[in-house]
Parts: structure tokens; C-alpha cells; sequence
């Protein structure tokens, strides 16, 4: 199994119109700001996370769209099944 984590910044209003498909098993801390995720391609519903949320999704699972009005540091973990890449 191999990993890799890395530091992921949405910026102030930025909104990712759709959800994608986990490549592999995922964590994320949410370190400062705010993420809404499951919102529509227009921005609007959604659920809000506050600072310092972990979220963790199998590989296959669909996520998103996500948007941030204040901007937002997440600190992000995938494991992988090195023998499949």
C-alpha cells in the first residue's frame, strides 16, 4: 500500500461545478475556512463544514461539488494499492 498527502488551498469564492469519483481511500482535515459540499453547479444548498471536520471516503465514492465563500486549507491523505497503478 502507498500514500501520499499533500496541502489542498480553495480560494476565497471558488466553486468546483461537480462531483468526482475517489481514485483511492481519502481523509481530509479541514484546517481554516469554510467547505460546502453537495451543492448544485449553480453554488446554491450544500453542507457546511467548519474548521477542523476529518472526512473519509472509499475509493469509488463519488464527492462534491464543493465550494468555499471564505477560502479553506485542507490537509489531505490517500492510500493506495501501489500493484494497481
Amino acid at each position: 500500500m502507498g500514500s501520499r498527502s499533500r496541502l489542498f488551498a480553495f480560494r476565497s469564492g471558488r466553486l468546483h461545478h461537480r462531483a468526482v469519483r475517489a481514485r483511492s481511500l481519502g481523509g481530509s482535515v479541514s484546517g481554516v475556512g469554510d467547505l460546502i459540499v453537495g451543492n448544485d453547479a449553480n453554488g446554491n444548498g450544500g453542507e457546511a463544514f467548519p474548521p477542523n471536520t476529518y472526512a473519509c471516503r472509499p475509493p469509488g465514492a463519488y464527492h462534491g461539488p464543493f465550494k468555499s465563500t471564505k477560502g479553506c486549507m485542507l490537509f489531505e491523505i490517500h492510500y493506495y494499492d501501489e500493484s494497481k497503478r
